[in-house]
């Protein structure tokens, strides 16, 4: 069943479709001039029967006949097959994303065959790409914790700052000199081992 549900037979399903809806309406509208100039044709004067004469004697009935055949055949192909333009439209869209970003957001293909297996191999493609970049993305993000400083690590640092500034604030305008600087000099140490220990972390 696959041989036969494939892009070949699609369009030459389309052709042949097209063709026998032309000889359809084209009969049908013969049916319809031969009604009303049967009807008409009393009348000289009438427009239909002036027309159709007009026609005849102008264009003549095979060439005519020719030329709404080959327009209808045409609209109807055109009608037809763009079911199989746009399928061929959306694939290669898929195709170009695929190859420029590494995956595609959606695609959606109406006909089966070989245009459907074409669109199942680009979204098993699509779905395993984009498993790859999530994978990556989680370990770069992991990483990024990993090397980074904590919330509360960081939290602590500001407030070791903090507490060095204000005691050299207020060593500027205390009497007891000596023991503001060895308040300093206590803190300034212990930020001294709290730098060692997140630089060893990293």
């Amino acid at each position: 069943m696959r041989r036969l549900n494939t892009v070949r037979t699609g369009y030459l399903y389309v052709i042949g479709g097209s063709l026998l809806l032309s000889g359809g309406v084209l009969m049908v509208l013969q049916a319809v001039v031969s009604f009303l100039y049967s009807r008409h044709s009393a009348d000289s004067g009438a427009f239909t029967v002036r027309l159709l004469h007009w026609i005849i004697n102008h264009i003549g009935r095979l060439p005519l006949a020719v030329i709404l055949f080959t327009a209808l055949s045409g609209g109807f192909f055109l009608l037809r097959s763009q079911k199989l333009s746009d399928d061929f439209k959306a694939l290669l869209q898929a195709s170009d994303e695929l190859a420029a970003n590494g995956f595609f957001k959606e695609l959606e293909v109406s006909t089966g065959g070989e245009l459907g297996r074409l669109a199942a191999n680009l979204r098993k493609l699509n779905k395993g790409q984009q498993t790859k970049l999530t994978g990556t993305a989680e370990i770069e993000s992991a990483d990024a914790e990993e090397a980074g400083w904590s919330s509360e690590e960081s939290m602590a640092l500001i407030l070791r700052m903090k507490t060095l500034l204000r005691l050299l604030d207020e060593l500027k305008a205390a009497e007891g000199e000596a023991v503001q600087v060895d308040a300093v000099k206590r803190e300034a140490a212990g930020l001294e081992r709290f730098l060692v220990n997140l630089i060893a972390k990293c």
